[in-house]
């Protein structure tokens, strides 16, 4: 079940990782907003904390 749902993952994960949240700022500068990049982070690290709790349950986490 983790062969099927491993390639799946990691390609969810990379679109994520490659989607352009950025905006103009109107003088050609392009910035984060406020705050995305730590949304972000959070909610990948959530995402490879389940992966590993539902396809690896044996396994110790550092938490």
């Amino acid at each position: 079940m983790a062969t099927a749902f491993g390639p799946s993952f990691f390609f969810f994960l990379s679109f994520f990782l490659s989607f352009d949240r950025r905006r103009c700022d109107g003088d050609g500068d392009i910035s984060l907003r406020r705050g995305e990049e730590v949304w972000s982070l959070f909610i990948i690290i959530c995402l490879i904390l389940f992966y590993f709790i539902l396809f690896f349950p044996s396994l110790p986490l550092p938490l």
